[in-house]
Order: structure tokens, then C-alpha cells, then sequence
């Protein structure tokens, strides 16, 4: 058996290639930059290696700040001096408080900044030009930085000199475009059913006391994320009153679709929601002119949740379009319209995007209670087509950022982490994953939460905190918080999270 003895990394060089200095909330300073790297890379045995592309972390006090991307490349057998040149993204770096303790001054002792990184390298080993299975090369180089030889030293002083001078700058916008998961009552104001109306109790009862319109008991992942970023609630686009949209606007409606042909004419579609945004952009450049409009919709975020109707529609009403397309052209149809919409926000300023992917439908309790065969299972042919669509979503989102210029993304895993809730609630503080608080029927699947709707009838559970669905099709505020929170400080998004897209770049 051949057992290789672990190979040698070393930094050799490192150049800053560019970077951004951006002041947030007038006393913090945040650095995103793209240096290039160049590794040393030794190699004592007597076999040679061949890596594949990798993307490593950078650590600084045992937190991430930083990807490598290091690309395929060879080691021959006992080589001394490879050099491997890598590219390193650090995304939204809070300077301020890694230079607390450092001194940039001429002289000082206390200037060495201290890093780290880390990371599987996936090998091959080749012996007389047999290639044998593959395998993990760990890397771990701690990397001592002169903070007085940095190219920005200069602009670093210069900054840190005004930093307690800046006054506040002024919030990022916050633009919601969507469903009933980011719905805050807009179809409180449309002509349609209750099937997409909450503004009646018991909706609303724990945190509002009384319901708003949203799809919950209390608040929404949109709201959530306004009060992280220090936003008031995004009030829907829809209510009546005197609008102030310098904070951003919410266009979501409960049951909407990329597709027009969604619940028409009883939701306002995607393509309706983007028409409703034109109509803040006019009034942000009637207010406050073209350039600070043109600067408020640069620096805006633009959060999506849109797709899962599409799907559910399918299921819930006697369609038969696919009997038309195939599961592969129908995702395609809906993937195709959400492009036309963020590509139309794009070229209207916007750059700063953040994305839910599809839950796992079959597993709603509306869904989950049409498979009675099952056990309780879930209903496979809606996840199927959940997991296309989300497949989809990744590869365009991809594509998008290497098509246009400063396109930057946050998408949120929201399928596996509530999967993970309705497979084991204990896990996460919960004691019921699969039977929604409010409804009827088995699971409470059947969507008659308020007794408002077609059935009248329904129950209610005592506390919703213990569960993870609502009602039929969504979520306790309880869920929405614990995936805001992750949403915001990155676990599960990539490959920025919403933290950075509101305050860095």
C-alpha cells in the first residue's frame, strides 16, 4: 500500500490586485478586495500528485473572512519548488476590528495581522503513470501580515483619521418581490378570494396581536431582515397612505407565480410586481433626482421568494398543462420569466440580489395529505419539481453573475434547512415538524386556517412556537427567524450573505 506523506504549503508571494473601503453607520470600516496568491508547494514522496480545483477559506480569530480558489495543478515526485498561483476573495472584512490591536505606524512592534487558511485539496496519485483513487490533501497555512507594507496603508490612516468625523449614511432599501412567504398584505388591497387573504385571526395573533396579511403568526423573513439591516417594516406597496419609498417597498402577493397564468387574476403576478417597482423608481427620481435615485437603486437590496405556486398550482386546481410540457420545459418556463424580471431590475439600476430557493412542497401539510398511500410520506411529484426548479435557480444565478457586470447574489438554501425542521424539530426547539398549528384534516393539511375560507372548519394549537408550520402551506414566525438569522450571517447562503449585500458592497 502506498500511504504519502502530507505535502508542504507555503505563502510565496501576495499582491493586492484591488479593493473597496466602505464606511457603515459612520464608525465601522469594512474592506472587500481580490488579492492574487502564490503558494509553494512541496512535494517529499516518492509518487507524484495531481490536484483538482479547490476553494479553500481564509480564517481570521477562527472566523471566515475569505475564499481561495486554487486551480488544478501538478506536483511530480519530490518537488521542492511548485508554485501555484491562487486568487483570494475577501468579502466584507471589518477592518475596524481587525486593526484594534494593530498599529499602522512606522516603527511599532504591534503590526503584524495574523491569518489562516484552510481547507481539502481532492488529489490523485500517480505511480508509473497509473492513476490511483483519489484523495484528501489537508491544507492549513498560517499566513503573518505586515499591516505596514499594505498598499492601502495609506488610505487606511487617512480613513481611521475621520472614522468617528462620518456622519451616518443613509440606509440601504430594501425592494421584497414574491409570495405569501414575503406577502406583508398587499392582497389585503386586490380583489380576490380569502384562499389568499390573512387579514383575519387567528393570523397575526403573537407578535402584530391582530392580522396584517401576513401568511403567519406573526412576522415574516422580509421583516426580519428589515430589522437586522435597522429598516422599519416594509410596509406592501399596496396600502393606502402617503408612501415614503426611500426605505424600499414590498411588492410580494400571496400566491403569485413567475407565470402570469398562476391563480390569474386573483394575485398580482411577477410581472405585475415589477410594473408596481417602475413606479417607485419614478418617484425616487421625481424626489430626489437622477443621481441619488440612480445611487439608492445601486446600493438597494432586491430579495426574491417566487416559484413555489407555479408548482402548487399544478396539484391544487384541475390543471393539465402538463400534459403539454414536460417537467424539464415547464421549470424552464418559469425560470425563463423570473430572468426577464431580475435582468429588467438590473439594467434599472439594481445589483444586489438575494434569493430563496424552493422548500420541499411535497412536504407541506396541504400537499403531504394527498398521499394517503404513503404513510404520511411525501407527495413526490411536487418535491421533484421543487428540486428542478431549484437546480435551475442555481445554475442561472451562476451565470448571471459572470454575464453582468457587478451582479452580486445571496442564495439562501431555504429546502434543506426546512427539511431539516420538519425531519427533526427537536433539533431545533421544536416538538411538532409535520401538522401545521392551524387547519383541519390530517396533518391540518386542509387550508381553512380562520375558518374564513371554502371549510369552515378548523383547529388550533395552544402554542405555535412548538410547531414549524402555520397553516397548511407556511411557516411559524419562530422558522422565519432562525433562517432570517441565517440568511443574515451566511450560514447556508452563498456565495455573499445578506449582512454583506446590506453593508459592504
Amino acid at each position: 500500500m502506498v500511504k504519502p506523506r502530507q505535502p508542504v504549503f507555503a505563502v510565496q508571494a501576495m499582491k493586492l490586485d484591488s479593493y473597496e473601503l466602505d464606511a457603515y453607520s459612520g464608525s465601522t470600516l469594512f474592506l472587500s478586495s481580490v488579492v492574487s496568491l502564490t503558494l509553494n508547494a512541496q512535494n517529499p514522496n516518492k509518487i507524484g500528485i495531481r490536484y483538482s480545483p479547490s476553494r479553500l477559506q481564509v480564517l481570521y480569530e477562527g472566523l471566515p473572512i475569505g475564499v481561495i480558489r486554487v486551480p488544478r495543478f501538478y506536483q511530480p515526485a519530490h518537488s521542492k519548488n511548485v508554485s501555484v498561483p491562487a486568487r483570494v476573495l475577501l468579502q466584507c472584512v471589518n477592518v475596524s476590528q481587525v486593526l484594534e490591536g494593530v498599529s499602522l505606524q512606522d516603527g511599532s512592534e504591534n503590526s503584524i495581522v495574523q491569518m489562516r487558511i484552510l481547507g481539502d485539496i481532492t488529489a490523485h496519485l500517480h505511480v508509473f503513470r497509473i492513476t490511483l483513487p483519489k484523495v484528501k490533501v489537508a491544507l492549513d497555512c498560517d499566513i503573518n501580515i505586515d499591516s505596514r507594507e499594505l498598499t492601502l496603508r495609506t488610505e487606511l490612516l487617512s480613513m481611521r483619521a475621520v472614522q468617528n468625523h462620518i456622519t451616518a449614511g443613509k440606509p440601504t432599501a430594501f425592494f421584497i418581490f414574491g409570495d405569501s412567504f414575503l406577502d406583508s398584505g398587499n392582497n389585503n388591497y386586490i380583489n380576490t378570494t380569502t384562499l389568499d387573504q390573512a387579514n383575519f385571526w387567528p393570523y397575526g395573533e403573537t407578535y402584530f396581536k391582530f392580522p396584517t396579511g401576513r401568511f403567519s403568526d406573526g412576522r415574516l423573513i422580509s421583516d426580519l431582515i428589515a430589522k437586522h439591516a435597522k429598516l422599519p417594516l416594509i410596509p406592501p406597496f399596496l396600502q393606502p397612505g402617503i408612501h415614503q419609498f426611500r426605505d424600499g417597498a414590498n411588492f410580494a402577493s400571496a400566491g403569485a407565480g413567475a407565470l402570469i397564468e398562476t391563480f390569474q387574476g386573483a394575485v398580482i403576478s411577477l410581472k405585475t410586481q415589477l410594473s408596481y417597482y417602475k413606479k417607485v423608481e419614478a418617484w425616487l427620481r421625481d424626489k430626489s433626482g437622477d443621481v441619488e435615485a440612480k445611487m439608492t437603486l445601486s446600493r438597494a437590496v432586491y430579495l426574491f421568494s417566487i416559484g413555489s405556486n407555479d408548482y402548487l398550482s399544478l396539484f391544487l386546481t384541475n390543471s393539465t398543462i402538463l400534459n403539454s410540457y414536460n417537467k424539464s420545459e415547464y421549470v424552464g418556463m418559469v425560470i425563463g420569466n423570473l430572468t426577464i424580471v431580475i435582468k429588467e431590475v438590473y439594467e434599472r439600476g439594481g445589483r444586489k440580489f438575494g434569493f430563496l430557493n424552493l422548500g420541499p412542497l411535497g412536504c407541506f401539510p396541504g400537499l403531504r395529505m394527498l398521499e394517503p398511500e404513503s404513510n404520511g410520506g411525501c407527495f413526490k411529484e411536487a418535491s421533484e419539481l421543487a428540486k428542478l426548479h431549484n437546480k435551475a435557480l442555481s445554475k442561472l444565478l451562476s451565470s448571471l453573475e459572470n454575464q453582468l457586470q457587478g451582479f452580486k447574489y445571496s442564495l439562501y438554501h431555504f429546502s434543506r434547512n426546512l427539511r431539516k425542521r420538519i425531519n427533526n424539530p427537536s433539533k431545533y426547539g421544536f416538538k411538532e415538524g409535520k401538522i401545521a398549528c392551524c387547519g383541519t384534516g390530517a396533518f391540518r393539511g386542509t387550508f381553512s386556517c380562520g375558518g374564513k375560507r371554502p371549510v369552515k372548519e378548523f383547529q388550533l394549537c395552544e402554542s405555535p412556537t412548538e410547531h414549524v408550520f402555520w397553516d397548511s402551506y407556511h411557516l411559524t414566525e419562530r422558522v422565519y427567524k432562525q433562517m432570517a438569522d441565517q440568511m443574515w450571517s451566511g450560514a447556508n447562503t452563498r456565495p455573499y450573505n445578506l449582512k454583506n449585500l446590506f453593508q459592504c458592497l
